[in-house]
């Protein structure tokens, strides 16, 4: 009998923006590695990078000094450079979204796109997933955890495919720099629907987006329903 080969490990890091349905732009977004040696990586990059500038403070895109600018732009434009990922993104529009469709709950609109997302970039993969998502002070009926994984891997299960949700894990992003490099460029993507005022957080996302190696490793999906397809 042939030994039974080990299953891919595959991990998720997930971060988002906004909140449906409240603000102009929702966007989630995932961080997918789907070879351990991938994540490996990035972080090698990631200590690189802030040994080079002498930068020991978490990586967000929200707070853009002129030190913080240059160590972002090293540090995505080195991992586009030398490091195999994929980055993929849903944009929600506040204009596009009917809430009534959850109740207005904005936890259920969050909940069903971060799902959405993930699902769409792992359904062609083959492994056992681990999803880190940020910590969050989430409402008691909120159940995030539970939806993401009993969803998920019933689709697994029903379509066929070959990944298997094995565990969710909510670390803190001030101590996870994969997660922290997933908060980045999910900042970027809602620059570019959503442009918040400062010149580094534009110019910062017209260098990343228009990178030679952005088409490959970095997907934006721009939702739009159904209803508003037709017409």
């Amino acid at each position: 009998m042939m030994p039974k080969m080990p299953r891919k490990k595959i991990l998720i890091y997930h971060d988002e923006s906004g909140t449906p349905g409240v603000d102009k732009v929702f966007v989630s977004g995932v961080l997918i590695l789907d070879k351990e040696r991938q994540g490996e990586d990035i972080l090698n990059v990631v200590n690189t990078i802030r040994k080079k500038w002498n930068y020991h403070e978490e990586f967000h895109f929200q707070k853009m000094s002129t030190l913080k600018y240059n160590v972002y732009k090293d540090l995505l434009e080195t991992c586009l450079k030398y490091c195999n990922f994929r980055f993929s993104a849903i944009v929600i529009q506040k204009q596009k979204l009917d809430m009534r469709y959850f109740n207005h709950q904005h936890h259920l609109a969050y909940n069903f796109f971060t799902k959405m997302v993930i699902y769409h970039n792992i359904k062609w993969l083959s492994g056992r997933a681990y999803i880190f998502s940020d910590s969050k002070n989430r409402i008691k009926r909120d159940n995030f955890l539970e939806y993401l994984k009993e969803q998920l891997n019933i689709d697994s299960l029903f379509y066929g495919h070959g990944y298997h949700i094995r565990a969710i894990e909510t670390p803190s992003s001030s101590a996870d720099n994969l997660l922290q490099v997933a908060d980045l460029f999910t900042g970027i993507v809602k620059q570019k629907f959503d442009p918040a005022p400062g010149h580094r957080k534009v110019s910062l996302k017209d260098i990343i987006l228009s990178n030679k190696n952005s088409r490959y490793k970095i997907n934006i999906w721009d939702w739009t329903p159904h209803t508003m397809k037709n017409k």
